[in-house]
C-alpha cells in the first residue's frame, strides 16, 4: 500500500510541475525500475504478461498502467480473502503448530508498536542518499523548494 501511495504521489507532484515531468514516467527504463521493486517474482511476471497485453492493445505500457496493476494487486492482497492466504502460509503454519503447546491466552495476545513522526524520519534519512530537488538540483526533495511551497495546491 505503501509503494502504491508513493507511486501516486510522484505522478502528482510531477504533473503539478507540469507535463514535461510527467511524460518522462511513461519511459521504459522507469517501469522496469519500478518492476524490480515489486516485492516477489510471481508479481513480477504478472507484470510481465500485463505489459505484454497493453503492448500488443496500445503500443507501449505506462506509468499509470503500473500503477494502476500494483494498486490492483494491492487491494487484492488486503482484503480478507488475502489476509487468510497469508496467514496460511508454510512459514505460518509452522509458528501456529508450534504454539500449540502454549496456553490459549498467549496464543491470542497481540502486540502492536509504533514510532512517533520524528523517529520515523530520522531512520528514513539514515537509509536513503540526499535527494537532488529537480527544480533547481539543491539537496532537498522538490516538494521542499520554497517556491513550489507558495504556489497553491490546485
Amino acid at each position: 500500500m505503501e509503494f502504491v501511495r508513493r507511486l501516486e504521489d510522484a505522478r502528482r507532484v510531477l504533473a503539478i510541475m507540469g507535463s514535461n515531468y510527467t511524460s518522462r514516467l511513461d519511459n521504459k527504463d522507469v517501469i522496469v525500475m519500478l518492476m524490480k521493486k515489486l516485492p516477489d517474482e510471481s508479481l513480477k511476471k504478472k507484470w510481465v504478461d500485463r505489459a505484454g497485453d497493453l503492448i500488443q492493445c496500445k503500443g507501449r505500457a505506462e506509468y499509470a498502467d503500473f500503477v494502476e496493476f500494483v494498486g490492483r494487486v494491492t487491494r487484492r492482497i488486503n482484503n480478507r480473502y488475502g489476509q487468510e492466504l497469508k496467514s496460511s502460509s508454510p512459514g505460518e503454519r509452522d509458528r501456529k503448530e508450534s504454539s500449540k503447546g502454549k496456553s490459549d491466552y498467549q496464543s491470542r495476545v497481540t502486540t502492536l508498536a509504533t514510532r512517533s513522526d520524528q523517529s520515523q524520519q530520522s531512520s528514513d534519512t539514515q537509509h536513503r542518499a540526499p535527494q537532488k530537488c529537480a527544480q533547481c538540483s539543491g539537496l532537498h526533495g522538490v516538494w521542499q523548494m520554497p517556491s513550489l511551497q507558495k504556489c497553491p495546491v490546485e
